[in-house]
């Protein structure tokens, strides 16, 4: 089964690539009355860059994965990319 990505991850990873020269983090976690992370895009974004928060809603788990793994500048292929030590 293929994940179909939404306007609000379409929306995430173009910032996400604006961005990724800089320190930048992801945090995921359930939006409105859900307790719970879920798979389903249901889930809030944010994304810290130079100091600041940005929150991107409607984001499933699995993209987020992804965009951790390719742009979150604490895991290690990404530290790797901009040489950092």
């Amino acid at each position: 089964m293929k994940n179909i990505i939404n306007q609000s991850e379409i929306q995430l990873q173009g910032f996400l690539t604006h961005v990724e020269e800089s320190y930048t983090t992801l945090l995921l976690r359930p939006q409105g009355d859900y307790t719970a992370i879920s798979e389903a895009a249901v889930n809030l974004c944010e994304v810290s860059n130079k100091g600041k928060t940005y929150l991107f809603g409607g984001i499933s788990e699995p993209f987020y994965d992804k965009m951790v793994s390719k742009y979150d500048w604490r895991e290690e292929s990404v530290k790797a990319k901009h040489l950092i030590s």
